[in-house]
């Protein structure tokens, strides 16, 4: 019943719908997942994540902020390599961006990118998914050269090289905004795959 929630608040989110009606259901969620799994499993996790995401969205930064870190740290102990950790990461980023802490949400951004490139998975999109925070937090501290190698990093993996960016107008606007443009002929990934998201 808990992935069920997760599921269904993902795709609330997702679909930009009413955010009240998802913090409902991800409290639902929480409340599913702590008493079937308890506090320190990947569900709770899941549903604390999925309630900050949703007080970002309601203007709750803090609210999201102290969620994010519970999620963050509950992961980094119990299961630090797992597709949850880099979720929680990855919010922790978003909240973090948010309060304007740049340099918390770099940390985040990095713990997430250092797990996906030790992932042995066959989907790369957690990995492009940490570049792009990445890229996007190097550029709001002016640092180009580290926003410019994040994305060269990302549009070089093959799932972005099959991926045409017309289809993907973030990746590239991404692309048309840094000042370095992509190789001709993309370097080898530092890993194969990464942690599906």
């Amino acid at each position: 019943m808990a992935n069920a929630l997760t599921n269904l608040v993902g795709i609330e989110i997702g679909e930009r719908r009413d955010p009240q009606e998802s913090l409902e259901l991800a409290k639902r969620e929480m409340a599913v997942a702590e008493a079937a799994a308890g506090p320190r499993s990947k569900l709770y996790v899941n549903a604390l994540d999925d309630i900050a995401s949703v007080d970002i969205v309601l203007s709750k930064p803090i609210d999201a902020l102290n969620l994010s870190k519970s999620a963050f740290e509950i992961a980094e102990k119990e299961f630090p390599e797992s597709e949850e950790f880099i979720s929680a990461a990855h919010t922790l980023a978003y909240a973090c961006d948010t309060m304007g802490d740049l340099a918390c949400a770099v940390h985040a951004n990095e713990a997430a990118l250092a797990v996906a490139r030790k992932s042995g998975a066959s989907d790369q999109w957690p990995l492009i998914a940490a570049l792009s925070s990445i890229y996007h937090v190097k550029e709001e501290q002016g640092d180009l050269a580290g926003a410019g190698s994040a994305i060269e990093e990302a549009l070089a993996l093959p799932s972005v090289l099959t991926l045409k960016t017309d289809g993907c107008p973030y990746l590239k606007s991404m692309q048309a905004s840094t000042p370095f443009t992509r190789r001709t002929s993309p370097r080898p990934s530092p890993i194969s795959t990464a942690l599906r998201n």
